[in-house]
């Protein structure tokens, strides 16, 4: 049996198409100055798994903002090709020092927004997340080792 080569080629270019398109995030207020997007204030409680979640989405719009002032720093533009947001020109390097900076503020933004403790780095705000969204998924109880042993 033979694929057909047509039908092959679809594939590929939805694949493609695909994994470009998902790469960006492109909300209202995204920037390459590195501040956060307005956004109602409004208080985050751990033990809610939407609240996790959308503190999830908000340490992800971080990375791409970082991503996104890095490049600008770095000497590349970003621009909208066909609605894809792509970045052209030189591929200097910024220093880590920026983007560290950078990350500091947009996570000290959401820290306000939100009302929650500020976490100095994102691999850290991302295991509180996971960590709170495993919490709120799976409560702990106290139980004795008799019932544990069933005795």
């Amino acid at each position: 049996m033979t694929i057909p080569t047509v039908s092959v080629n679809r594939l590929w270019f939805g694949i493609a198409l695909a994994c470009l398109v998902s790469g960006c995030i492109n909300r209202p207020g995204m920037n390459a100055e590195c501040r956060w997007p307005a956004e109602p204030s409004r208080s985050l409680d751990p033990r809610n798994v939407a609240d996790v979640r959308h503190l999830r989405g908000d340490l992800e719009v971080a990375d791409e903002l970082v991503i996104r002032y890095r490049d600008e720093k770095g000497g590349r533009r970003a621009r909208s090709v066909l609605g894809i947001q792509v970045r052209t020109g030189a591929s200097g390097r910024p220093r880590d020092a920026d983007a560290a900076e950078c990350r500091g503020r947009l996570n000290a933004s959401i820290a306000n927004v939100h009302k929650v403790s500020c976490v100095t780095t994102v691999e850290a705000a991302l295991a509180a997340a996971h960590g709170m969204a495993e919490r709120a998924a799976n409560p702990r109880s106290v139980r004795s080792l008799q019932e544990w042993l069933g005795a």
